[in-house]
């Protein structure tokens, strides 16, 4: 599945990677449930605590003319459709010449193997976390979770996230270091946004005066926008999570940014707007 659409002078296209769903509860467990419902009821959400809310993974691709950028890789081929939805494109892993990775989890860094040809550019921070602390970046995120999901689960998350560090690290020379704002290509750059995880960003997108702001996993429903507190199953550091969402919902209403999210409902574009001082959702 893919969607494509222009900005500026780029070309881009939405490739949806998974399509599955996680209930109101299980998408926000560390909530308390009295004040989760209280917000969906002021929000007009037809939502229970059991409601199955869908959860999309999609990709970014950017052909600049020159170059085409995916932003993240998706899961692990087998994982995912990423290929596929490539292939319903018109466009094979070996076009592809560059990735940017926006922070490594197995579903935005599971499938890099696939891009054999393209570089990996990394911010030297991210780049640093993953392969000079590895150990201790991984012992980290087990404390933060322990508690929060099964302990088989944990195990497993911990044991992929050894096996992510160990591709980072294999890529060699692959790899592009470079720091927040720095063009990767005209008008494209990194932006620092910290909470989901330590290493998380944002991604900058410019051309002919048209602008797209790729959050990632910054946020994923619209109770978020009034209630940056309401974090997800998997936000590592819920208290910088809130300060990044406020700060890039200020940026995108401000500058007039079409928005795209990692786990928003396929095709993944919004712009945010204000209504009476609140962030407003708008499709």
């Amino acid at each position: 599945m893919h969607h494509t659409f222009t900005l500026g002078n780029y070309t881009c296209t939405v490739l949806n990677d998974f399509a599955r769903t996680r209930s109101v509860k299980q998408t926000f467990p560390q909530i308390d449930e009295a004040e989760l419902l209280k917000e969906i009821g002021l929000g007009g959400y037809d939502l229970t605590l059991e409601t199955e809310m869908s959860l999309h993974g999609n990709v970014l691709l950017i052909d600049t003319g020159d170059q085409k950028i995916m932003i993240d890789s998706g899961l692990p081929p087998a994982g995912g459709q990423l290929l596929q939805s490539l292939a319903e494109a018109g466009i094979q892993p070996s076009d592809i010449d560059m990735v940017m990775v926006t922070h490594g989890d197995g579903d935005h860094i599971g499938g890099l193997a696939s891009y054999s040809s393209a570089k990996i550019v990394m911010p030297t921070n991210s780049y640093k976390l993953w392969t000079e602390d590895t150990a201790g970046m991984i012992e980290e995120f087990v404390k933060l979770f322990r508690g929060v999901v099964p302990d088989q689960d944990l195990e497993n998350m911990a044991a992929g996230r050894a096996k992510y560090a160990e591709v980072v690290k294999s890529l060699g020379d692959r790899v592009v270091m470079v720091e927040m704002g720095e063009e990767v290509a005209p008008g494209i750059s990194f932006l620092a946004a910290p909470g989901h995880r330590r290493d998380h960003t944002a991604v900058v997108v410019e051309s002919a005066g048209n602008k797209l702001l790729h959050v990632a996993d910054a946020w994923r429903h619209p109770i978020q926008l009034k209630r940056h507190d309401f974090y997800c199953l998997f936000d590592s550091y819920p208290d910088q999570l809130a300060k990044t969402m406020e700060s890039l919902l200020e940026k995108a209403a401000a500058e007039d940014f079409l928005v795209f999210g990692a786990h928003f409902d396929f095709p993944a574009l919004i712009r945010i707007g204000k209504e009476n001082g609140a962030f407003k959702w708008m499709v």
